[in-house]
């Protein structure tokens, strides 16, 4: 799998996408929910991820990772993840998004099955 990021921007094996996005275990991508957080957003100047967004997918991919790109400067709030992801076995790795694309790319080389959850701005 081959993923490029730039600030606004991730291509994923030469398909630009311009919106948050979700990669599923089986390298499906889809549009983040941000609609189901986007009721935060005044509280924390941008929208959180929340587990509301990603329950489902965690729930029918059964990941053993989960990897959160937290936006280029690491601003995206991400709020109760962490802890419910982890009740279900789910090890999670949140960093900027640059480096959350490479250890993405690093556990999906290593075979491992992985949900990457990733912000393209700030």
């Amino acid at each position: 799998m081959n993923i490029e990021v730039k600030f606004g921007e991730i291509n994923i094996n030469g398909k630009k996408y311009f919106d948050d996005i979700i990669i599923r275990s089986n390298l499906a991508v889809e549009k983040r929910p941000k609609e189901r957080s986007s009721s935060l957003r005044s509280k924390y100047g941008h929208t959180p991820l929340t587990w509301d967004e990603i329950k489902e997918v965690i729930e029918e991919d059964k990941p053993e990772f989960l990897v959160i790109g937290t936006g280029f400067l690491g601003a995206m709030p991400v709020l109760g993840i962490i802890e419910q992801a982890e009740k279900m076995g789910v090890k999670v790795l949140a960093e900027k998004t640059g480096t959350a694309v490479d250890e993405f790319i690093k556990l999906i080389n290593e075979g491992r099955k992985v949900v990457g959850v990733f912000h393209l701005t700030c």
